[in-house]
Protein backbone atom coordinates (compact mmCIF):
# COMPACT_ATOMS: atom_id res chain seq x y z
CA UNK A 1 0.00 0.00 0.00
CA UNK A 2 2.84 2.26 0.82
CA UNK A 3 3.82 1.83 -2.76
CA UNK A 4 1.07 2.79 -4.11
CA UNK A 5 0.24 6.37 -2.34
CA UNK A 6 4.35 6.97 -3.48
CA UNK A 7 2.85 6.26 -6.49
CA UNK A 8 0.30 8.71 -6.25
CA UNK A 9 1.98 11.13 -4.85
CA UNK A 10 4.22 11.30 -7.82
CA UNK A 11 1.42 11.42 -10.30
CA UNK A 12 -0.12 14.66 -8.25
CA UNK A 13 2.69 16.68 -9.96
CA UNK A 14 0.99 16.58 -13.20
CA UNK A 15 -2.53 17.34 -12.07
CA UNK A 16 -3.30 18.73 -15.65
CA UNK A 17 -2.18 16.06 -17.94
CA UNK A 18 -4.06 13.49 -16.11
CA UNK A 19 -7.16 16.03 -16.37
CA UNK A 20 -6.62 15.79 -19.98
CA UNK A 21 -5.87 11.94 -19.66
CA UNK A 22 -9.04 11.82 -17.61
CA UNK A 23 -10.80 13.36 -20.22
CA UNK A 24 -9.74 11.63 -22.99
CA UNK A 25 -11.24 8.15 -21.05
CA UNK A 26 -14.18 10.01 -20.73
CA UNK A 27 -14.34 10.79 -24.72
CA UNK A 28 -13.35 6.84 -25.05
CA UNK A 29 -15.88 5.60 -22.36
CA UNK A 30 -19.14 7.77 -24.12
CA UNK A 31 -18.16 6.79 -27.56
CA UNK A 32 -17.57 2.57 -27.15
CA UNK A 33 -21.03 2.44 -24.97
CA UNK A 34 -22.80 4.66 -27.00
CA UNK A 35 -22.47 2.62 -29.79
CA UNK A 36 -23.91 -0.42 -28.08
CA UNK A 37 -26.87 1.36 -26.71
CA UNK A 38 -27.64 2.32 -30.91
CA UNK A 39 -27.27 -1.44 -31.56
CA UNK A 40 -31.14 -1.88 -30.38
CA UNK A 41 -32.54 1.21 -32.95
CA UNK A 42 -30.19 0.25 -35.63
CA UNK A 43 -31.23 -3.59 -35.79
CA UNK A 44 -34.86 -3.30 -34.72
CA UNK A 45 -35.87 0.34 -36.80
CA UNK A 46 -33.23 0.16 -39.39
CA UNK A 47 -33.05 -3.28 -40.64
CA UNK A 48 -36.42 -4.87 -39.35
CA UNK A 49 -38.38 -2.48 -39.82
CA UNK A 50 -36.49 -1.03 -43.01
CA UNK A 51 -36.56 2.89 -42.00
CA UNK A 52 -33.77 4.51 -43.91
CA UNK A 53 -34.11 7.31 -42.36
CA UNK A 54 -33.11 5.75 -39.13
CA UNK A 55 -30.39 3.37 -40.36
CA UNK A 56 -28.76 6.50 -41.72
CA UNK A 57 -29.34 8.23 -38.57
CA UNK A 58 -27.75 5.26 -36.68
CA UNK A 59 -24.53 4.74 -38.68
CA UNK A 60 -23.90 9.05 -38.52
CA UNK A 61 -24.19 8.88 -34.42
CA UNK A 62 -22.02 5.54 -34.57
CA UNK A 63 -19.27 7.42 -36.54
CA UNK A 64 -19.77 10.47 -34.57
CA UNK A 65 -18.85 8.02 -31.39
CA UNK A 66 -16.37 6.26 -33.18
CA UNK A 67 -14.56 9.70 -33.89
CA UNK A 68 -15.52 10.97 -30.20
CA UNK A 69 -13.79 7.51 -29.01
CA UNK A 70 -10.49 7.82 -31.27
CA UNK A 71 -10.37 11.63 -29.71
CA UNK A 72 -10.06 10.41 -25.93
CA UNK A 73 -7.79 7.45 -27.13
CA UNK A 74 -5.28 10.15 -28.73
CA UNK A 75 -5.66 12.41 -25.88
CA UNK A 76 -5.32 9.35 -22.78
CA UNK A 77 -2.42 7.67 -25.22
CA UNK A 78 -0.29 11.18 -25.58
CA UNK A 79 -1.08 12.54 -22.11
CA UNK A 80 0.22 9.48 -20.41
CA UNK A 81 3.19 9.52 -22.04
CA UNK A 82 3.89 12.84 -21.79
CA UNK A 83 3.60 13.12 -17.76
CA UNK A 84 5.56 9.65 -17.75
CA UNK A 85 8.74 10.69 -19.82
CA UNK A 86 8.52 13.65 -17.55
CA UNK A 87 8.86 11.57 -14.27
CA UNK A 88 11.21 9.12 -15.82
CA UNK A 89 13.20 12.33 -16.76
CA UNK A 90 12.94 13.82 -13.32
CA UNK A 91 13.70 10.84 -11.46
CA UNK A 92 17.00 10.04 -13.49
CA UNK A 93 18.35 13.00 -12.54
CA UNK A 94 17.23 12.75 -8.80
CA UNK A 95 18.81 9.44 -8.23
CA UNK A 96 21.80 10.13 -10.40
CA UNK A 97 22.36 13.06 -7.40
CA UNK A 98 21.41 10.50 -4.62
CA UNK A 99 23.78 8.34 -5.92
CA UNK A 100 26.60 11.09 -6.35
CA UNK A 101 26.03 12.84 -3.42
CA UNK A 102 25.91 9.35 -1.12
CA UNK A 103 28.21 8.45 1.39
CA UNK A 104 31.54 6.63 0.50
CA UNK A 105 29.81 3.09 2.27
CA UNK A 106 27.36 2.76 0.77
CA UNK A 107 28.67 3.21 -2.89
CA UNK A 108 31.86 0.33 -2.10
CA UNK A 109 28.66 -1.60 -0.65
CA UNK A 110 26.88 -1.30 -4.60
CA UNK A 111 27.74 -3.50 -7.70
CA UNK A 112 27.95 -1.11 -10.42
CA UNK A 113 25.76 -3.11 -12.40
CA UNK A 114 23.30 -3.31 -9.50
CA UNK A 115 23.80 0.83 -9.70
CA UNK A 116 23.27 1.20 -13.47
CA UNK A 117 20.25 -1.10 -13.56
CA UNK A 118 18.19 0.60 -11.22
CA UNK A 119 18.98 4.16 -12.97
CA UNK A 120 18.16 2.49 -16.28
CA UNK A 121 16.20 -0.88 -16.51
CA UNK A 122 14.19 -0.19 -13.65
CA UNK A 123 13.20 3.26 -14.72
CA UNK A 124 12.19 1.85 -17.80
CA UNK A 125 9.49 -0.58 -16.49
CA UNK A 126 8.74 2.43 -13.90
CA UNK A 127 8.04 4.32 -17.30
CA UNK A 128 5.82 1.18 -18.52
CA UNK A 129 3.38 1.41 -15.32
CA UNK A 130 2.72 4.87 -15.82
CA UNK A 131 2.51 4.87 -19.14
CA UNK A 132 0.72 1.83 -19.96
CA UNK A 133 -0.89 0.14 -16.73
CA UNK A 134 -1.90 3.60 -14.40
CA UNK A 135 -4.09 4.68 -17.65
CA UNK A 136 -6.37 1.47 -17.26
CA UNK A 137 -7.26 2.01 -14.12
CA UNK A 138 -8.48 4.80 -14.73
CA UNK A 139 -9.27 4.53 -19.15
CA UNK A 140 -11.18 0.84 -18.62
CA UNK A 141 -13.28 0.74 -15.28
CA UNK A 142 -14.78 4.40 -16.49
CA UNK A 143 -15.60 2.46 -19.94
CA UNK A 144 -16.85 -0.85 -17.96
CA UNK A 145 -19.27 1.61 -15.42
CA UNK A 146 -21.13 2.90 -18.56
CA UNK A 147 -20.99 -0.23 -21.20
CA UNK A 148 -22.85 -2.03 -17.47
CA UNK A 149 -24.73 0.98 -17.16
CA UNK A 150 -26.14 -0.03 -20.85
CA UNK A 151 -26.75 -4.08 -19.54
CA UNK A 152 -28.38 -2.28 -16.45
CA UNK A 153 -30.94 -0.07 -18.54
CA UNK A 154 -31.22 -3.25 -21.18
CA UNK A 155 -32.03 -6.10 -18.41
CA UNK A 156 -31.33 -5.50 -15.06
CA UNK A 157 -31.57 -8.69 -13.36
CA UNK A 158 -29.39 -10.61 -16.40
CA UNK A 159 -26.70 -8.09 -15.53
CA UNK A 160 -26.62 -8.38 -11.14
CA UNK A 161 -26.66 -11.72 -12.03
CA UNK A 162 -23.99 -11.67 -14.26
CA UNK A 163 -22.04 -9.45 -11.63
CA UNK A 164 -21.05 -12.63 -9.74
CA UNK A 165 -18.10 -13.26 -11.68
CA UNK A 166 -15.99 -10.22 -10.13
CA UNK A 167 -15.19 -11.91 -7.02
CA UNK A 168 -13.41 -14.73 -9.34
CA UNK A 169 -12.09 -12.15 -11.34
CA UNK A 170 -10.11 -10.51 -7.79
CA UNK A 171 -9.00 -14.04 -6.80
CA UNK A 172 -7.48 -14.22 -10.18
CA UNK A 173 -5.66 -10.33 -9.90
CA UNK A 174 -4.17 -11.70 -6.32
CA UNK A 175 -3.09 -14.64 -7.33
CA UNK A 176 -1.44 -14.22 -10.90
CA UNK A 177 -0.34 -10.55 -9.43
CA UNK A 178 1.68 -12.03 -6.71
CA UNK A 179 2.96 -15.14 -9.40
CA UNK A 180 4.25 -12.22 -11.65
CA UNK A 181 5.53 -9.73 -8.92
CA UNK A 182 8.03 -13.05 -7.35
CA UNK A 183 9.57 -12.92 -11.22
CA UNK A 184 9.90 -10.04 -11.85
CA UNK A 185 11.82 -8.80 -9.14
CA UNK A 186 14.12 -11.98 -9.40
CA UNK A 187 14.46 -11.33 -13.63
CA UNK A 188 15.67 -7.65 -12.22
CA UNK A 189 18.28 -9.33 -10.30
CA UNK A 190 19.94 -11.60 -13.54
CA UNK A 191 19.64 -8.91 -15.47
CA UNK A 192 21.94 -7.24 -12.66
CA UNK A 193 24.27 -10.04 -12.53
CA UNK A 194 24.54 -10.21 -16.34
CA UNK A 195 25.67 -6.33 -16.85
CA UNK A 196 27.88 -6.88 -14.23
CA UNK A 197 29.38 -9.86 -15.71
CA UNK A 198 29.71 -8.19 -19.23
CA UNK A 199 30.91 -4.85 -17.59
CA UNK A 200 33.85 -7.25 -16.00
CA UNK A 201 34.82 -8.71 -19.27
CA UNK A 202 35.09 -5.51 -21.42
CA UNK A 203 36.52 -3.89 -18.00
CA UNK A 204 39.49 -6.50 -18.07
CA UNK A 205 39.25 -7.47 -21.96
CA UNK A 206 43.14 -7.88 -22.05
CA UNK A 207 43.68 -10.01 -18.65
CA UNK A 208 40.62 -12.38 -20.15
CA UNK A 209 43.21 -13.19 -23.28
CA UNK A 210 46.50 -13.57 -21.69
CA UNK A 211 44.61 -15.78 -18.57
CA UNK A 212 42.45 -17.77 -21.61
CA UNK A 213 39.61 -17.09 -19.67
CA UNK A 214 37.24 -16.65 -22.58
CA UNK A 215 35.51 -19.94 -21.76
CA UNK A 216 35.07 -19.44 -17.75
CA UNK A 217 33.11 -16.09 -18.85
CA UNK A 218 31.35 -17.68 -21.06
CA UNK A 219 29.91 -19.92 -18.72
CA UNK A 220 29.36 -18.00 -16.26
CA UNK A 221 27.40 -15.42 -18.78
CA UNK A 222 25.74 -18.74 -19.96
CA UNK A 223 24.62 -20.02 -16.36
CA UNK A 224 23.17 -16.36 -15.71
CA UNK A 225 21.33 -16.23 -18.79
CA UNK A 226 19.65 -19.45 -18.60
CA UNK A 227 18.56 -18.51 -14.71
CA UNK A 228 17.28 -15.16 -16.67
CA UNK A 229 15.71 -17.10 -19.01
CA UNK A 230 13.77 -19.69 -16.97
CA UNK A 231 12.71 -16.43 -15.18
CA UNK A 232 11.13 -14.72 -18.02
CA UNK A 233 9.41 -17.54 -19.22
CA UNK A 234 7.97 -18.45 -15.91
CA UNK A 235 6.77 -14.44 -16.11
CA UNK A 236 5.45 -15.03 -19.18
CA UNK A 237 3.37 -18.46 -18.59
CA UNK A 238 1.88 -16.79 -15.59
CA UNK A 239 0.83 -13.72 -17.81
CA UNK A 240 -0.48 -16.10 -20.57
CA UNK A 241 -2.17 -18.11 -18.52
CA UNK A 242 -4.07 -15.23 -17.01
CA UNK A 243 -5.23 -13.87 -20.29
CA UNK A 244 -6.46 -17.46 -21.27
CA UNK A 245 -8.75 -17.47 -17.86
CA UNK A 246 -9.83 -14.36 -18.68
CA UNK A 247 -10.78 -15.44 -21.75
CA UNK A 248 -12.14 -18.50 -21.07
CA UNK A 249 -14.72 -16.69 -18.13
CA UNK A 250 -15.80 -14.29 -20.81
CA UNK A 251 -16.60 -17.22 -23.50
CA UNK A 252 -18.24 -18.59 -21.03
CA UNK A 253 -20.57 -15.91 -19.76
CA UNK A 254 -21.27 -14.44 -23.49
CA UNK A 255 -22.37 -18.20 -23.95
CA UNK A 256 -24.81 -18.26 -20.81
CA UNK A 257 -26.29 -14.99 -22.29
CA UNK A 258 -26.68 -16.48 -25.56
CA UNK A 259 -28.79 -19.07 -24.32
CA UNK A 260 -30.58 -16.64 -22.45
CA UNK A 261 -30.82 -14.13 -24.76
CA UNK A 262 -32.26 -16.53 -27.60
CA UNK A 263 -34.52 -18.05 -25.19
CA UNK A 264 -36.05 -14.50 -24.61
CA UNK A 265 -36.28 -13.93 -28.41
CA UNK A 266 -38.17 -17.14 -29.18
CA UNK A 267 -40.86 -16.12 -25.90
CA UNK A 268 -41.55 -12.85 -27.79
CA UNK A 269 -40.23 -11.27 -24.66
CA UNK A 270 -37.10 -9.57 -26.04
CA UNK A 271 -36.81 -8.20 -28.94
CA UNK A 272 -33.61 -8.79 -31.64
CA UNK A 273 -32.13 -5.73 -31.43
CA UNK A 274 -32.72 -4.75 -27.67
CA UNK A 275 -30.70 -8.63 -27.71
CA UNK A 276 -28.05 -7.40 -30.28
CA UNK A 277 -27.58 -4.04 -27.97
CA UNK A 278 -26.90 -6.13 -24.66
CA UNK A 279 -24.82 -8.82 -26.71
CA UNK A 280 -22.90 -5.69 -27.96
CA UNK A 281 -22.26 -3.95 -24.09
CA UNK A 282 -21.30 -7.62 -22.84
CA UNK A 283 -18.57 -8.06 -25.59
CA UNK A 284 -17.22 -4.92 -25.47
CA UNK A 285 -17.21 -5.08 -21.50
CA UNK A 286 -14.68 -7.73 -21.37
CA UNK A 287 -11.88 -6.35 -23.04
CA UNK A 288 -11.96 -3.41 -20.17
CA UNK A 289 -12.76 -6.01 -17.70
CA UNK A 290 -9.61 -7.60 -18.85
CA UNK A 291 -7.71 -4.53 -18.96
CA UNK A 292 -8.17 -3.33 -15.81
CA UNK A 293 -7.80 -6.56 -14.19
CA UNK A 294 -4.43 -6.81 -16.36
CA UNK A 295 -3.51 -3.06 -14.90
CA UNK A 296 -3.79 -3.73 -11.24
CA UNK A 297 -1.96 -7.51 -11.98
CA UNK A 298 0.68 -5.49 -13.41
CA UNK A 299 1.06 -2.89 -11.07
CA UNK A 300 1.31 -5.09 -7.95
CA UNK A 301 4.01 -7.55 -10.16
CA UNK A 302 6.01 -4.76 -10.71
CA UNK A 303 6.10 -3.27 -6.79
CA UNK A 304 9.28 -4.36 -6.58
CA UNK A 305 10.81 -2.12 -9.00
CA UNK A 306 9.04 1.08 -7.24
CA UNK A 307 10.79 -0.25 -4.10
CA UNK A 308 14.07 -0.51 -5.50
CA UNK A 309 13.95 3.01 -6.75
CA UNK A 310 12.55 4.22 -3.56
CA UNK A 311 15.49 2.61 -1.83
CA UNK A 312 17.77 5.08 -3.67
CA UNK A 313 15.55 8.06 -3.41
CA UNK A 314 15.91 7.73 0.29
CA UNK A 315 19.64 7.44 0.36
CA UNK A 316 20.72 9.96 2.82
CA UNK A 317 23.16 12.53 1.96
CA UNK A 318 27.04 12.28 3.00
CA UNK A 319 27.74 13.64 6.16
CA UNK A 320 29.13 17.26 5.87
CA UNK A 321 30.40 19.60 8.03
CA UNK A 322 29.91 22.96 8.98
CA UNK A 323 33.10 24.79 9.03
CA UNK A 324 34.96 26.26 6.07
CA UNK A 325 38.72 25.36 4.83
CA UNK A 326 40.11 28.32 3.44
CA UNK A 327 43.30 26.69 3.47
CA UNK A 328 46.51 25.54 5.21
CA UNK A 329 48.06 27.84 7.44
CA UNK A 330 50.15 25.41 9.59
CA UNK A 331 50.05 21.76 9.07
CA UNK A 332 48.21 18.40 9.61
CA UNK A 333 48.32 16.78 12.69
CA UNK A 334 47.50 12.76 12.71
CA UNK A 335 46.47 11.14 16.19
CA UNK A 336 45.84 7.68 16.61
CA UNK A 337 44.56 7.26 13.22
CA UNK A 338 42.63 4.10 12.85
CA UNK A 339 41.29 2.35 9.68
CA UNK A 340 39.67 -0.86 9.77
CA UNK A 341 41.94 -3.63 9.97
CA UNK A 342 44.04 -1.84 7.56
CA UNK A 343 45.82 0.97 9.77
CA UNK A 344 46.07 1.16 13.26
CA UNK A 345 47.07 4.02 15.98
CA UNK A 346 48.72 5.97 13.03
CA UNK A 347 49.91 9.55 14.39
CA UNK A 348 52.74 12.68 13.21
CA UNK A 349 52.41 15.97 12.08
CA UNK A 350 53.07 17.58 8.63
CA UNK A 351 54.04 21.33 8.20
CA UNK A 352 52.66 23.70 5.89
CA UNK A 353 54.53 23.17 2.69
CA UNK A 354 56.38 19.96 3.30
CA UNK A 355 57.23 17.56 0.67
CA UNK A 356 56.14 14.07 3.13
CA UNK A 357 57.21 10.80 1.29
CA UNK A 358 55.41 7.38 2.49
CA UNK A 359 56.78 3.87 2.07
CA UNK A 360 55.54 0.42 2.79
CA UNK A 361 55.05 -3.00 1.83
CA UNK A 362 52.22 -3.77 -0.55
CA UNK A 363 49.49 -3.83 1.90
CA UNK A 364 50.93 -1.75 4.41
CA UNK A 365 48.40 0.93 4.46
CA UNK A 366 49.89 3.43 2.18
CA UNK A 367 47.09 4.22 -0.57
CA UNK A 368 44.30 3.66 3.03
CA UNK A 369 46.32 6.30 4.62
CA UNK A 370 46.28 8.83 1.28
CA UNK A 371 42.49 8.36 1.42
CA UNK A 372 41.54 8.90 4.88
CA UNK A 373 43.81 12.35 4.24
CA UNK A 374 41.88 13.33 1.62
CA UNK A 375 38.43 12.36 3.26
CA UNK A 376 37.14 9.53 1.48
CA UNK A 377 37.45 6.85 3.64
CA UNK A 378 36.04 6.49 7.34
CA UNK A 379 38.51 6.78 10.34
CA UNK A 380 39.07 6.88 13.80
CA UNK A 381 41.18 9.06 15.56
CA UNK A 382 42.04 12.12 15.04
CA UNK A 383 42.89 14.08 11.52
CA UNK A 384 43.95 18.08 11.79
CA UNK A 385 44.44 20.23 9.26
CA UNK A 386 45.43 23.84 11.71
CA UNK A 387 43.07 23.13 14.75
CA UNK A 388 40.09 21.54 12.70
CA UNK A 389 39.21 18.12 12.58
CA UNK A 390 38.66 16.94 9.20
CA UNK A 391 35.00 15.68 9.14
CA UNK A 392 34.10 19.01 10.78
CA UNK A 393 35.00 20.65 7.40
CA UNK A 394 32.21 21.13 4.18
CA UNK A 395 32.90 18.87 1.97
CA UNK A 396 32.92 20.81 -1.10
CA UNK A 397 35.44 23.65 0.24
CA UNK A 398 37.86 21.07 1.72
CA UNK A 399 37.47 19.03 -1.86
CA UNK A 400 38.08 22.16 -3.82
CA UNK A 401 41.54 22.96 -2.21
CA UNK A 402 43.04 19.50 -2.26
CA UNK A 403 44.41 17.00 -5.99
CA UNK A 404 44.04 13.44 -5.10
CA UNK A 405 45.26 11.18 -7.53
CA UNK A 406 45.01 7.40 -7.53
CA UNK A 407 46.83 4.48 -8.88
CA UNK A 408 44.47 4.02 -11.24
CA UNK A 409 43.68 6.95 -13.50
CA UNK A 410 40.51 8.24 -13.58
CA UNK A 411 39.92 8.47 -17.98
CA UNK A 412 36.24 8.66 -19.35
CA UNK A 413 34.85 8.70 -22.91
CA UNK A 414 35.02 12.01 -24.62
CA UNK A 415 38.05 14.67 -25.78
CA UNK A 416 40.97 15.33 -24.00
CA UNK A 417 39.15 18.83 -23.23
CA UNK A 418 36.37 16.84 -21.80
CA UNK A 419 38.60 14.88 -18.95
CA UNK A 420 40.34 18.59 -18.20
CA UNK A 421 37.60 20.63 -17.68
CA UNK A 422 36.28 18.35 -14.54
CA UNK A 423 39.18 19.89 -12.42
CA UNK A 424 38.33 23.07 -13.91
CA UNK A 425 34.99 23.86 -15.60
CA UNK A 426 36.04 27.41 -16.50
CA UNK A 427 39.54 27.15 -17.36
CA UNK A 428 40.42 29.04 -20.47
CA UNK A 429 42.25 27.61 -24.11
CA UNK A 430 45.47 28.84 -22.40
CA UNK A 431 45.05 26.90 -19.07
CA UNK A 432 44.56 23.76 -20.90
CA UNK A 433 47.70 23.95 -22.96
CA UNK A 434 49.35 24.80 -19.80
CA UNK A 435 48.28 21.88 -17.90
CA UNK A 436 49.21 19.75 -20.85
CA UNK A 437 52.60 20.98 -21.25
CA UNK A 438 53.38 21.11 -17.52
CA UNK A 439 52.19 17.19 -17.65
CA UNK A 440 54.26 16.26 -20.41
CA UNK A 441 51.80 15.31 -22.73
CA UNK A 442 51.37 16.13 -26.15
CA UNK A 443 47.76 15.48 -27.21
CA UNK A 444 45.67 17.90 -29.02
CA UNK A 445 42.89 19.31 -26.94
CA UNK A 446 39.58 17.75 -29.07
CA UNK A 447 41.47 14.27 -29.77
CA UNK A 448 38.57 12.34 -28.59
CA UNK A 449 39.57 9.11 -25.90
CA UNK A 450 37.74 5.98 -25.94
CA UNK A 451 36.28 4.24 -22.75
CA UNK A 452 38.54 4.58 -19.74
CA UNK A 453 41.31 5.43 -22.20
CA UNK A 454 41.85 2.05 -24.19
CA UNK A 455 43.22 4.19 -26.65
CA UNK A 456 46.17 5.59 -24.72
CA UNK A 457 49.21 4.03 -23.31
CA UNK A 458 48.81 4.00 -18.97
CA UNK A 459 51.73 6.80 -19.13
CA UNK A 460 49.01 8.93 -21.30
CA UNK A 461 46.99 8.07 -18.83
CA UNK A 462 48.91 8.97 -15.94
CA UNK A 463 50.28 12.38 -17.69
CA UNK A 464 46.40 13.03 -17.88
CA UNK A 465 45.38 12.83 -14.63
CA UNK A 466 48.21 14.80 -13.62
CA UNK A 467 47.00 17.66 -16.19
CA UNK A 468 44.30 17.84 -14.05
CA UNK A 469 46.31 18.46 -11.05
CA UNK A 470 48.14 21.09 -12.80
CA UNK A 471 44.59 22.81 -14.15
CA UNK A 472 43.21 22.97 -10.39
CA UNK A 473 46.35 24.52 -8.95
CA UNK A 474 45.21 22.85 -5.29
CA UNK A 475 46.69 24.13 -1.70
CA UNK A 476 47.44 20.44 -0.79
CA UNK A 477 48.10 17.19 -3.36
CA UNK A 478 48.00 13.84 -2.31
CA UNK A 479 49.79 11.49 -4.91
CA UNK A 480 48.99 7.17 -4.90
CA UNK A 481 51.73 6.22 -7.43
CA UNK A 482 50.88 8.41 -10.30
CA UNK A 483 54.13 8.43 -12.22
CA UNK A 484 54.17 4.51 -11.75
CA UNK A 485 53.83 4.00 -15.74
CA UNK A 486 56.62 6.40 -16.81
CA UNK A 487 59.72 6.25 -17.40
CA UNK A 488 62.83 7.01 -15.28
CA UNK A 489 63.37 9.94 -17.62
CA UNK A 490 60.05 10.99 -18.06
CA UNK A 491 59.01 11.08 -14.18
CA UNK A 492 61.84 12.92 -13.29
CA UNK A 493 61.31 15.88 -15.47
CA UNK A 494 57.52 15.85 -14.78
CA UNK A 495 58.47 15.82 -10.57
CA UNK A 496 60.57 18.65 -11.80
CA UNK A 497 58.01 20.29 -13.05
CA UNK A 498 55.47 19.64 -10.07
CA UNK A 499 57.83 20.43 -7.79
CA UNK A 500 58.74 24.04 -9.02
CA UNK A 501 54.79 24.55 -9.82
CA UNK A 502 53.94 23.20 -6.22
CA UNK A 503 56.76 24.61 -5.06
CA UNK A 504 55.36 26.11 -1.58
CA UNK A 505 52.45 23.65 -1.22
CA UNK A 506 52.46 20.55 0.76
CA UNK A 507 52.45 17.38 -0.68
CA UNK A 508 51.79 13.84 0.58
CA UNK A 509 52.74 10.75 -2.18
CA UNK A 510 53.57 6.72 -2.67
CA UNK A 511 55.72 6.80 -5.22
CA UNK A 512 56.29 3.09 -7.63
CA UNK A 513 60.09 4.33 -7.54
CA UNK A 514 61.90 4.77 -4.15
CA UNK A 515 64.41 7.34 -5.81
CA UNK A 516 61.34 9.51 -6.62
CA UNK A 517 61.19 10.82 -2.61
CA UNK A 518 64.51 11.50 -2.14
CA UNK A 519 63.63 14.93 -2.58
CA UNK A 520 61.33 15.10 0.22
CA UNK A 521 61.71 16.70 3.88
CA UNK A 522 60.14 13.67 5.54
CA UNK A 523 59.59 10.31 5.04
CA UNK A 524 57.05 7.52 6.85
CA UNK A 525 57.45 3.85 6.93
CA UNK A 526 54.52 1.75 6.94
CA UNK A 527 54.53 -1.86 7.79
CA UNK A 528 51.07 -3.72 8.66
CA UNK A 529 49.16 -0.60 9.22
CA UNK A 530 51.29 0.88 11.42
CA UNK A 531 53.81 3.69 11.18
CA UNK A 532 57.12 2.27 12.21
CA UNK A 533 59.86 4.75 10.93
CA UNK A 534 59.48 8.73 10.34
CA UNK A 535 62.49 10.75 9.26
CA UNK A 536 65.00 11.93 6.17
CA UNK A 537 64.84 10.19 3.27
CA UNK A 538 68.19 8.14 3.57
CA UNK A 539 66.99 7.09 7.29
CA UNK A 540 63.99 5.46 6.34
CA UNK A 541 65.25 4.05 3.39
CA UNK A 542 68.06 2.68 4.64
CA UNK A 543 65.71 0.97 7.42
CA UNK A 544 63.15 0.26 5.18
CA UNK A 545 65.35 -1.77 2.53
CA UNK A 546 66.69 -4.12 6.02
CA UNK A 547 63.45 -5.01 6.61
CA UNK A 548 62.12 -8.13 5.02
Amino acid sequence: MQHLIWLVSRLRLYKLLIALSLLGSLFESLGTSGVSLLMKDLVDKGFLNRDMTKLTQSVVLILFLALLSQVGNFLVSYFTNMYAEKDVLKLRETLYYKVLYSGRSFLMGMRSADLTARILSDLELYKTILRDHVPRLFRDPLTAIFLVGVLLYRDYLLTLTLLAVLPVLALAIQYFGKKKAKYTKRLQEDLEDLTQKIYDAFHGYENVKVFSAEEKFLGWLKEISLNAYTRAMKKVFYTTLNSVFDYMLGYAVVALVLLYGGHRIVEGSLTTGEFISYITALVMLQLPLMETQKGIMEIRAHLPVIDRIKQLLNLPKEEDGHVEFKGLSEGIRVSSLSVGQVLKDVSFHVKKGQRVGIVGHTGSGKSTLLRALAGLVEYKGSILYDSVELRDFRRDTFFRRIGFLTQEPFIFEGTVRDNLLIAKPDATQEELKKALELSLLNLPLDHHIKEGGKNLSGGERQRLAMARIFLKDPEIVLLDEATSSLDVNTEKKLMENLYSYFKDRTILMVAHRLTTLKDCDVVLLLEDGMLVKEGSYEEVISTFLQRP
